[in-house]
């Protein structure tokens, strides 16, 4: 693990629909969607947070979400 993902230090812990402009959904990756009991729509998307580029090598902090 590289010095820069150790330190890191979540902006906020919780985001909301207010927040969306400031998010970045580029190459987030959406692993499922389904219907759930009373007629719900349900997704499971990891979210990017942090992008971690050391020379060539590219790394992700990424938050799985059900909802």
């Amino acid at each position: 693990m590289t010095e820069s993902v150790k330190k890191y230090q979540l902006e906020k812990s919780y985001w909301a629909d207010e927040d969306f402009d400031q998010m970045g959904w580029h190459d987030n990756h959406k692993h499922a969607i389904s219907f759930g009991g009373h007629f719900s729509l349900l997704f499971h998307i990891d979210y990017i947070f942090k992008w971690v580029v050391t020379g060539k090598t590219c790394h992700f902090l990424v938050a799985a979400k059900f909802f």
